[in-house]
């Protein structure tokens, strides 16, 4: 029997004697009561212009053939043998000259990055934040599943594929990005517009139901220099595919390039809700690679194809809410245990195991654009609506799941980043909610319909869209919207 049998053979009693000393602690020592967040917010813009600023610093090892880097995504074990494109840190730094300060933006290819990391990074740009008066700094991951292990269960298990070095240029390239994009800042004008880009996506999980809207915010320099595209759509980054063993920013990579060849413009790219999952149309089975260059060009296609345009006043408000979520997950607790991943647990007593994890979620206005960050894979119907009815459904009614987020803010243009300042998995509706009786959260179980449901395995709990729904509301109550 090996390390992993063992464990695996042992965790019913790790796990119950884990769970009776959480509740206890919630008992004795409670997890500290949040905050409520501050809604930093004007109500009318001081000048006639945004200023903004563009960077983006590479962050991909350079020792591959020298030295073992796991691929994140498809399992463990899946070392990396080559490099196909650079993975980068993308930052755009937006500031609506009101004398508050920037916010900085960032996109990573990557497939996590999780809240403690962000933490790390903040704390490391406390000088950068004190020297430009930037106020808020969010962090958002691309989801890349052919990039270096960035979340501790894709390496050789037992022990975690997070490789310290390599994290450390990771943090150095976000660092870099935003200290380009600062020093490039220039005054101009934001558009906002979109387009439904029919045909690029597809939802391999019933019920079909994915949000087709690509969204561009573009920066007009007035210098006439070169544009920004902030883009934000829904799709797997994915395409490089289990075969894969070269790293790479998979479609983003041709996205990018294709804008920034024929546009002279610089793309950040911020994915939407793609749980579910959401993923691009396979066009040649026997060519990985070809699919992901078609899926990368057609996105830029629907991206620069943009014509509805408005122009955004400029006003930038934001709030921050840090909340729990119940960690339900007993292979996420086992990671805990093993040290796999940088993550603090919290004795909130809630759930079988007592244990919760610290996340947040950032809410943004820039102009009449609004923009929430999730922390993690959302279902679309969790965003958009569209739930199963009950008799089709694993669990129960639609009446078990939230209110979807569009419609508690009552905005049917609600912007969702995904894996925004974390990445807790996939959040998905309750009713449709299944685990395996005998081994859940290890085995995929099948419903009454034959469905097999995998994105159970890969989520924080049953529960984490009740939390997403419900700190919304509470950001929604602070800033009068609701």
């Amino acid at each position: 029997m090996d390390a992993m049998d063992f464990l695996m053979n042992q965790l019913p009693r790790v796990l119950n004697l884990a769970s009776s000393h959480w509740h206890q602690k919630a008992r004795k020592h409670p997890a500290p009561t949040l905050p409520d967040g501050v809604w930093d917010a004007i109500a009318e813009p001081k000048p006639d212009h945004f200023t903004v600023g563009f960077g983006r610093a590479a962050f991909t090892p350079r020792d591959v053939e020298t030295k073992t880097y796991w691929l994140a995504g498809y399992g463990s074990n899946r070392p990396a043998k080559s490099v196909h494109s650079d993975i980068c840190a993308s930052a755009v730094y937006l500031d609506d000259n009101s004398g508050r300060g920037g916010i900085l933006l960032v996109s990573l290819d990557c497939l996590g990055f999780m809240n403690p990391d962000v933490t790390l990074v903040r704390q490391r740009l406390t000088g950068f934040c004190e020297r430009t008066g930037c106020r808020a700094v969010n962090i958002c991951s691309t989801h890349c599943h052919a990039g270096p292990d960035t979340m501790g269960f894709y390496g050789k298990l037992p022990k975690s594929g997070r490789d310290k070095v390599f994290f450390e240029s990771l943090y150095a390239a976000i660092i870099s990005a935003a200290e380009q994009a600062y020093a490039g800042r220039k005054d101009g004008r934001l558009y906002a517009g979109s387009v439904e880009a029919d045909g690029i996506q597809k939802d391999i999980r019933h019920p079909s139901v994915f949000c087709k809207t690509l969204t561009r915010i573009r920066f007009r320099p007035d210098d006439g220099g070169k544009q920004v595209y902030i883009i934000n759509f829904a799709a797997h980054p994915e395409v490089m595919d289990q075969r894969n063993r070269a790293i790479g920013a998979d479609y983003v990579h041709f996205l990018r390039q294709k804008i920034e060849t024929e546009r002279d413009a610089r793309v950040i790219y911020f994915n939407g809700a793609i749980g579910g999952m959401i993923t691009p149309i396979e066009i040649d089975p026997d060519d990985f690679m070809k699919s992901t260059q078609w899926a990368g060009e057609k996105i830029a296609e629907a991206a620069m194809s943009v014509a509805d345009e408005r122009e955004l006043t400029p006003i930038i408000n934001t709030i921050r809410q840090d909340f729990y979520v119940e960690l339900a997950n007993v292979m996420f607790c086992l990671g805990g245990l093993l040290k796999l991943m940088p993550r603090e647990r919290y004795a909130t007593g809630t759930g079988k195991l007592g244990i919760s994890v610290k996340t947040e979620m950032n809410y943004l206005e820039i102009g009449d654009a609004h923009i929430l960050t999730v922390p993690g894979e959302l279902f679309p119907e969790l965003q958009i609506g569209g739930y199963l009815p009950k008799d089709d459904a694993a669990v129960g009614g639609p009446e078990l799941n939230p209110k979807p987020l569009r419609e508690l803010a009552n905005d049917e243009n609600l912007i969702v980043f995904g894996l925004g300042c974390d990445e807790l998995g996939y959040i998905l509706p309750p009713n449709d909610y299944l685990l395996h009786p005998e081994r859940p959260f290890i085995d995929e179980p099948h419903d009454a319909y034959g469905r097999k449901h995998y994105e159970e395995t890969n989520s924080a709990g049953p529960r984490t869209a009740v939390y997403v729904a419900e700190t919304f509301e509470k950001i929604l109550k602070i800033i009068g919207r609701k």
